[in-house]
């Protein structure tokens, strides 16, 4: 991997564009079109850590609402709704999350079809179409985005499920991995 030594940010009204390039001025980041909502809990300490020339972290996948690992960064929420009973103002110390992003979470519908799968089959109809769903183009690109940011900063992505074999957090680290992310 090139070290990065420039980075560019081209702002625009609801989303931004991130370009990065090494001492002899090769792209080493590609350029990617992604909502500021996500990206501005993310930015400056992915700036820091490649000014500095700190090692490469991971994404962590995660249950919201769990401890913080240390030098974990900024946990974006991937569920359709904030947590119950929790004031907005406690979502980031409380330990759910520090960006809400439902983009990544399940349609209603296809969470109900997660929800209710009780055998390997029931489970595949939800991972396939849950899998469909990330495949429109704003999906493909946050996926493209996530895995960009896994090499020069820290973050988690999470849910609030229990168990993660039957939760839509373990079809996003496959979808995570697909796109090259570094993940824990």
């Amino acid at each position: 991997m090139n070290t990065i030594t420039t980075v560019g940010i081209d702002l625009a009204k609801s989303t931004f564009s991130l370009h990065g390039v090494d001492a002899h001025g090769k792209t080493a980041l590609c350029k990617i079109d992604c909502h500021i909502r996500m990206i501005i809990a993310l930015i400056q300490l992915m700036i820091a850590r490649i000014l500095t020339g700190a090692a490469p972290m991971t994404i962590r996948i995660l249950r919201l609402g769990t401890p913080r690992h240390p030098d974990e960064g900024p946990r974006l929420g991937t569920v359709r709704r904030p947590p119950r009973g929790v004031p907005k103002t406690e979502f980031a110390t409380g330990n759910w999350y520090d960006v809400w992003y439902p983009n990544l979470a399940p349609s209603p519908e296809t969470m109900k079809l997660g929800q209710t799968a009780e055998t390997p089959a029931q489970w595949q109809a939800f991972s396939k179409q849950y899998r469909r769903e990330m495949q429109t183009p704003e999906n493909r690109h946050t996926l493209a985005m996530l895995a960009t940011l896994s090499r020069t900063a820290n973050f988690s992505v999470g849910c609030y499920c229990e168990d993660e074999n039957h939760c839509h957090r373990s079809i996003l680290r496959e979808l995570l991995l697909e796109a090259g992310a570094e993940v824990a």
